[in-house]
């Protein structure tokens, strides 16, 4: 075959899965060479797999050696299954994986609820992308009286916000963080959300709550040294030592701690992560920057209840909460550098305005008026803002395209919306609110079947149909749905697993996707479409990410469609060789 035309090779090498071209590889410098440079033509790839094996039926899909590895269980898988998730996979493969009660499937038009396991795998595709696992865990302490041990609850203190802060610093430039929260995760999810969309407005954050799960963790280097090895119990490097691929027959034969230590140790040397396999109480993720080819949006569906002809403005707004802008130095403190901060806040809207009538209201009065007492969101649309007019203060005063929802709050007879975070330069320099809600219109809006239905149904096509017209291949998703709107038919939605069936019919079952069915979806905020609003609106959303209630959130894996057709590779012997001594310096 070393007389075959490279764009022959190249043809036949773009459908060899990886495991058979590491073996075609050590054949031939050409094919070496030829497989690198049609892998970095390739770009991102993502396949899903659900059968079992499942890791082996992935890694028999994918082309390129997998970077991260989104896994989702049941309750019932057992936890020792998942250190064997990770020996099989390349030891630089970041693995991260939620456990619920329920899990979904859609691959190859299927879509079915039952497997016990699901497997998104894959290679990001450019070699600049970063993929940071995380964990912060409830600490344990022995439980009294009892075998085994128990967690203290999380608070979000000082400590911990700062130790956020550190792992996910402004300079990192991260894009999208996929997070999970479970057991006493739970308590601090909400600010950690906030924490991280503060330090990157322009983040998408996606993920749920779940029962527990397992991740990745970067090898702590303390534990290359042998004598802190060797204070670690047989159990943990036992632990260790499977999560990192070691042989099963070694295990059964082995006598001596030394040895195990001595083989651990060997290990760690080559694997850049070990695998926590089952996270209890915590959260955990993965932040990755760079060139990510990651999309989120977020379905929800509400009913609007005011008379379509109605315009509300919100009146008198105040803001109440931490002072804005507050001087952070003391008096006579040297100068500090800027410092971008978040400062908790909450709007307090004293009444609205019907604008067509000029008929003034309290919340409570115009609820009632209208016998509308079920409401469960307040609707905000604000003025677009940040589009200077003639280098000037002027803002453009279009509203958005839709409501943000937020759920309702009332306070007597007073309307309280949450703040969205409010980012302040305390150094002096100017300041930029973008949550105000002056001259804003409001709504009021229910949950309701129908509608949760037919905008995720709608959603779903205008997604087909926007990533058709940007030429762009969706891979694959994953996707978070509330544990109320599936996999079974219920008071709302009226079809067995509705969004999985909305998003295969919408690619015609093309698309593979897995997820899960969260106690709490973390997404961007859900919105209602404006009644005047018409004409395309780019579908996929970045920061103001909040953790909410019966929505569905999707991931998607998004990138321009390669055609290999016009790629010429120079596979001269000159340049071949030039290429294995600097990959391999021999």
């Amino acid at each position: 075959m070393d007389d075959l035309n490279s764009d022959l090779i190249l043809h036949i090498t773009q459908y060899v899965n990886v495991l058979d071209a590491a073996a075609w590889m050590q054949t031939s410098k050409r094919y070496y060479y030829l497989i690198h440079q049609l892998r970095r033509v390739l770009g991102p790839e993502m396949v899903v797999a659900a059968t079992t094996p499942f890791v082996l039926t992935a890694l028999q899909k994918v082309r390129q050696p997998p970077t991260l590895a989104l896994c989702c269980q049941t309750e019932y898988v057992d936890t020792d299954d998942n250190e064997q998730i990770a020996a099989q996979l390349p030891p630089t493969t970041v693995v991260l994986g939620a456990v619920s009660s329920h899990i979904q499937t859609c691959l190859d038009g299927d879509i079915e609820s039952t497997s016990p396991s699901n497997i998104l795998l894959g290679h990001l595709g450019h070699e600049a992308t970063v993929i940071q696992p995380f964990l912060w865990q409830a600490p344990s302490q022995p439980q009294p009286g009892r075998g085994g041990r128990r967690r203290h609850m999380m608070e979000w203190d000082a400590a911990l916000e700062q130790e956020v802060k550190d792992a996910f610093s402004n300079s990192s430039g991260y894009e999208v963080f996929i997070l999970y929260g479970c057991g006493a995760g739970c308590n601090v999810l909400e600010e950690f959300i906030e924490c991280v969309q503060s330090m990157h407005p322009k983040a998408a954050l996606v993920g749920g709550i779940c029962s527990s799960g397992f991740v990745s963790k970067p090898v702590d280097a303390s534990l290359k040294d042998a004598g802190i090895l060797s204070s670690k119990s047989v159990r943990v490097l036992k632990q260790m030592y499977k999560s990192m691929g070691g042989s099963a027959s070694f295990l059964a034969t082995l006598t001596e701690k030394q040895t195990l230590v001595e083989h651990v140790l060997q290990l760690l040397h080559t694997h850049p992560y070990v695998l926590e396999p089952n996270v209890e109480d915590g959260v955990f993720g993965v932040a990755l920057g760079g060139n990510v080819p990651i999309r989120s949006v977020v379905s929800r569906g509400v009913k609007q209840l005011t008379p379509p002809d109605t315009t509300l403005v919100a009146k008198e707004v105040r803001t109440e909460g931490s002072t804005i802008g507050q001087d952070l130095h003391p008096a006579g403190a040297a100068a500090a550098p800027p410092t971008r901060i978040v400062v908790p806040a909450f709007h307090v809207v004293e009444s609205i305005i019907d604008k067509d009538t000029g008929k003034e209201w309290n919340v409570l009065n115009f609820l009632a008026s209208h016998g509308e007492m079920g409401v469960d969101f307040c609707g905000v649309r604000r003025r677009r803002r940040g589009n200077n007019i003639n280098n000037n203060n002027n803002h453009n005063t279009e509203y958005e395209d839709s409501f943000e929802l937020y759920q309702l709050d009332v306070l007597g007879d007073k309307l309280k919306i949450s703040s969205d975070h409010i980012n302040t330069d305390v150094s002096g320099g100017s300041a930029e609110e973008e949550d105000s809600l002056h001259d804003a219109q409001l709504d009021f809006f229910a949950l309701d079947g129908p509608s949760c239905m037919k905008h995720v149904e709608t959603t779903m096509r205008q997604l087909k149909e926007q990533t058709t017209k940007a030429h762009d291949s969706v891979m694959a998703a994953i996707m978070f749905s509330c544990s109320g709107r599936g996999p079974m038919p219920g008071w709302l939605m009226s079809k067995r697993m509705a969004d999985a069936h909305a998003f295969s019919n919408a690619f015609g079952g093309n698309v593979p996707c897995i997820g899960f069915y969260a106690g709490g979806e973390i997404g961007p905020l859900a919105t209602a479409p404006a009644p005047d609003h018409s004409g395309c609106r780019d579908l996929f959303q970045r920061g103001k990410a909040a953790l909410q209630g019966f929505t569905a959130v999707f991931a998607l894996f998004v990138a321009p469609i390669v055609d290999l057709k016009n790629v010429d590779i120079d596979d001269s012997p000159t340049r071949v060789e030039d290429f294995i001594i600097k990959q391999l310096a021999v």
